[in-house]
């Protein structure tokens, strides 16, 4: 209504040009919005354009807010599923794993393991929790992003070391200087071996089932949240001064049209006035 045009397709490539958007060096998000009213217009008219103004301004940045918001959740709700998914097969793993353990300890009269095995599992339990982390955001961040981003490729690197690390524990460095400070499980005697693995297994699954409880919370928590995600450092209000028509260029030019049109009619009439007296 405003640019009085047929679509949407010619109002917004119009309306481009009334938009100023700057991103200054900070992040601070800068918007100007410039509509003009006619040359002779009521003074209605001109306090409704400059009210406008000031609604397009904030409207830009009520929306801004809603996309972030909406993105924030998609990406939590994302995490979340991921998280949940992961957290019911930790909980039938965790139980297996108590069993087997149980079973085992029972069977064979075995419950203690040296200090050093006991390290090499609690080492082993981290490097697992930290895989784990890293495979939830690399798998959602594969739904978000493309394959080729900087930030899976460093996820899968990332995940590729820890892997590294943790095989290490179970089998040993290949190398012939290796200064291993926790004995590897390929190195522990028949049934100190096994004990080891099923305790270590148990202690990877509950420090799993730990953390991702946690996670679990922390995407819920996330995917309800409904905290504004920018901060509005200046709302745009009504302005008090106009940019455009200047008064003073309405009046100049106003004042010119009306000499320029004088002058003619006095020329056109002095010329009348000569053809008469020419014709007497």
């Amino acid at each position: 209504n405003y640019y009085d045009l047929e679509n949407i397709e010619q109002t917004l490539d119009a309306f481009s040009e009334a938009v100023d958007i700057e991103i200054e060096n900070e992040g601070t998000i800068h918007i100007s919005v410039f509509l003009k009213t006619g040359w002779f217009h009521e003074d209605q008219n001109e306090l409704k354009i400059k009210k406008m103004c000031a609604d397009i301004a904030n409207y830009f940045v009520k929306k801004l807010d809603e996309i972030n918001k909406g993105l924030k959740s998609e990406t939590a709700f994302y995490q979340r599923e991921f998280i949940e998914k992961r957290y019911k097969e930790n909980l039938f793993d965790l139980q297996k794993a108590e069993s087997d353990l149980k079973f085992f300890q029972e069977s064979n009269k075995m419950i203690f393991l040296s200090e050093q095995a006991l390290a090499s599992i609690e080492l082993a339990a981290t490097i697992k929790a930290q895989l784990l982390a890293s495979e939830i955001e690399l798998g959602v961040s594969k739904k978000l992003l493309n394959s080729s981003h900087h930030e899976i490729i460093l996820l899968e690197n990332q995940i590729l070391e820890l892997e590294q690390q943790l095989n290490k524990i179970n089998y040993g460095s290949d190398s012939s200087k290796s200064n291993d400070y926790f004995p590897t499980f390929s190195k522990v005697p028949d049934l100190g071996l096994q004990l080891g693995r099923l305790t270590r297994e148990v202690t990877i699954q509950n420090t799993l089932f730990t953390f991702l409880t946690q996670q679990l919370e922390e995407a819920k928590i996330n995917e309800m949240k409904d905290t504004p995600t920018i901060q509005i450092l200046d709302k745009a209000v009504v302005p008090n001064i106009k940019h455009h028509p200047k008064r003073f260029l309405i009046i100049i030019s106003t004042i010119f049209s009306t000499f320029l049109i004088v002058i003619f009619y006095l020329l056109f009439i002095e010329n009348k006035l000569s053809e008469r007296r020419d014709f007497l």
